[in-house]
C-alpha cells in the first residue's frame, strides 16, 4: 500500500461518518494546485529560511516560543477547555470545564504540573484554553508557580482571543512571569483594539490566527496595522477538519487534502500568499506559516522522544521520528544462545524465547546458521493511569501523583533479510541524520525499480526518519 493509499484509508476510517459528504481535492484538480503551490514556494525562496525540515516558514524571525515547540521542549497546558468564543474552524466543542490538561494528563494543582515539567525537562510552557481569561486566578496560580519553581530561563506564554482583554488582567500576568500572549484576533473580526491593551506590558505580542481563504485581502492591510500597534510575530496556521467543525467548514465549500489529518487546501496557499505579500512589501512584520505536517511531524515527535527516553532498554534505539525499534531475530534456540553466550554483546539483547530483539550493532557478528529477521516499531503514550494491555513504566512525579508510560506496537511484522542488512545499515540503522526521501531514490534505482521494494523500503522510511517538505496534495 502506498503512502497515498494509507492516508485515503485512515481518513475515510476516521471521518467515517461524513466522509461522502466531503469536498475532497479532484485527482484531475492536483496538479493544478500542486503547480500553483510551487510558485509561490519558489517566489518565497529568496525571501525566507525554511525550517523543521522544510516544513515551517518563516523561521529567521519566530517567537522564542515557536522555537521550543520545534525543538521538542514545549508543554501545552490546557488550563480549562471552556472557551467564549464560537469561531467555525475551532476543533472541538470546549464547552466542559475540566482541570489543567497536557498530553492526555490531568494536573489539579500547579505543584503537580511543576514536578511534571522537571521531570521532563521543558524549556517553554504556554497557557492555552479554551479562553484562559475565563478563569483568570487559575491561569496566573499556574503561571507564578512556574515561574518561581523554573526561574527565569523558562519561556512562559498563552493563548486568548482577547473578549476579556484589560491591561489590569496583562500587568497581573506579566507580574506572574508571562513572556508573550498570542491573540487569535480572527475570534473578534480582526479588531485590534484588544491587543493593544497588552502592548507595552507583556514582552512579546503575537497575533496566531488560521490563514482563512475569505480574509485574504483584508489581511494583506491588516499586517501593515499590527506592525504599527506593536504586534511582534504573525503566526498563520492551517484549517483542519474534525467531526466537531466539519458543518461549519462543509458551508464554506472548501477542499480538503488527504493527510494525516484532512486539512483545507486554501488554507495553505492562503497563507503562503500572504507570506509571500509581507516579503515582496517589505512590511517588517515576521510572519510564520505554521502547516498541519509540521504539527503532525514535530510536536507529536517531541512528546514521543521525551517520555520514550524515559522508557528505552540498550537493544532498542530510538528512531528520529521518537520510535523504538526493535530488530528481531528468529532461529532455533541453539542459534540464539550463541548470540546470547558472547560477553561482548551483553546487554545488546533481550531474550523472547523463540527470537531474540538485539541492537543494530550485532547484525554484522550474527552467526553463519539459519535465521530469519524482522522489524518491529513501538510508540509510547503517557497516561494518568494504566490500561492494563502494554509494557508500562511507573514515573513519580510528587509524593501523591505518579503518570505511567505504556508501549505498545505501531507496526507488523516487516521482513528483512540478510541481503537488505548493509542499505538498511546504512540508510537508517547508523544514520543520525535527517535524510530526504529523494536522497534514497537517488542513490538506491536499484533497490526502488520493483513497487513491492519500493512500498516496503517507504513504509521503513516512514518510521525511521522525518520526512520533508510541505505535504503532497492528494
Amino acid at each position: 500500500m502506498t503512502e497515498q493509499e494509507r492516508m485515503n484509508a485512515k481518513n475515510r476510517k476516521e471521518y467515517a461518518g461524513f466522509y461522502d459528504q466531503v469536498n475532497w481535492i479532484d485527482e484531475d484538480a492536483v496538479k493544478a494546485y500542486e503547480k500553483e503551490r510551487e510558485q509561490l514556494l519558489s517566489a518565497l525562496d529568496k525571501h525566507v529560511q525554511w525550517g523543521f525540515h522544510e516544513s515551517k516558514a518563516d523561521v529567521s524571525e519566530i517567537s522564542p516560543g515557536c522555537r521550543h515547540c520545534g525543538e521538542g521542549e514545549w508543554s501545552c497546558l490546557f488550563i480549562n477547555n471552556v472557551c467564549n468564543a464560537k469561531c467555525f474552524y475551532c476543533p472541538s466543542a470546549q464547552d466542559e470545564e475540566s482541570v489543567p490538561t497536557t498530553s492526555s494528563l490531568t494536573f489539579e494543582n500547579p505543584d503537580e504540573y511543576i514536578a511534571y515539567l522537571k521531570k521532563f525537562g521543558y524549556k517553554g510552557v504556554s497557557i492555552s484554553g479554551g479562553e484562559p481569561l475565563l478563569t483568570l486566578d487559575k491561569t496566573l496560580s499556574f503561571i507564578r508557580k512556574v515561574r518561581q519553581e523554573l526561574g527565569k530561563d523558562i519561556y512562559i506564554w498563552m493563548y486568548t482571543n482577547g473578549i476579556l482583554a484589560e491591561e489590569e488582567k496583562f500587568i497581573a500576568l506579566r507580574d506572574a512571569g508571562l513572556n508573550e500572549v498570542r491573540f487569535d484576533i480572527s475570534a473578534t473580526g480582526y479588531s485590534l483594539s484588544n491587543l493593544k491593551k497588552a502592548v507595552g506590558i507583556i514582552e512579546n505580542i503575537t497575533v496566531e490566527i488560521p490563514a482563512i481563504p475569505e480574509d485574504y485581502d483584508r489581511m494583506k492591510t491588516l499586517m501593515v496595522e499590527m506592525k504599527q500597534a506593536g504586534v511582534n510575530y504573525l503566526s498563520l496556521h492551517q484549517i483542519r477538519l474534525t467531526d466537531f467543525n466539519f458543518p461549519k467548514l462543509k458551508k464554506r465549500n472548501y477542499t480538503m487534502l488527504h493527510g494525516p489529518k484532512a486539512t483545507v487546501l486554501e488554507s495553505e496557499l492562503t497563507a503562503l500568499k500572504l507570506l509571500l505579500y509581507s516579503k515582496e512589501q517589505n512590511i517588517g512584520l515576521p510572519v510564520n506559516y505554521c502547516s498541519y505536517i509540521y504539527r503532525y511531524r514535530f510536536q507529536s515527535r517531541a512528546a514521543r522522544i521525551k517520555q520514550t527516553r524515559l522508557f528505552t532498554e540498550p537493544w532498542e534505539p530510538i528512531t528520529e521520528t521518537g520510535l523504538l525499534r526493535h530488530i528481531v531475530m528468529h532461529a532455533e534456540r541453539d542459534v540464539l544462545e550463541q548470540v546470547m553466550g558472547r560477553p561482548e554483546h551483553h546487554g545488546k539483547w533481550k531474550d523472547l524465547g523463540q527470537s531474540l530483539v538485539i541492537h543494530p550493532e550485532l547484525l554484522s557478528e550474527l552467526p553463519e546458521e539459519e535465521y530469519a529477521l524482522s522489524l518491529r516499531y513501538f510508540a509510547t503514550k503517557l497516561r494518568n493511569s494504566l490500561t492494563y494491555h502494554f509494557p508500562f513504566k511507573t514515573i513519580p512525579l510528587s509524593g501523591i501523583k505518579s503518570v505511567y508510560i505504556e508501549k505498545g506496537r505501531v507496526s507488523d511484522d516487516i521482513p528483512i533479510t540478510k541481503e537488505d542488512i548493509p542499505a538498511l545499515t546504512t540508510l537508517f540503522f547508523d544514520n543520525e541524520k535527517p535524510l530526504k526521501w529523494e536522497e534514497i531514490e537517488a542513490g538506491n534505482p536499484e533497490l526502488l525499480e520493483d513497487r513491492e521494494t519500493r512500498d516496503w523500503l517507504v513504509k521503513i522510511y516512514n518510521f525511521e526518519k522525518l520526512d520533508f517538505g510541505l505535504y503532497p496534495y492528494y
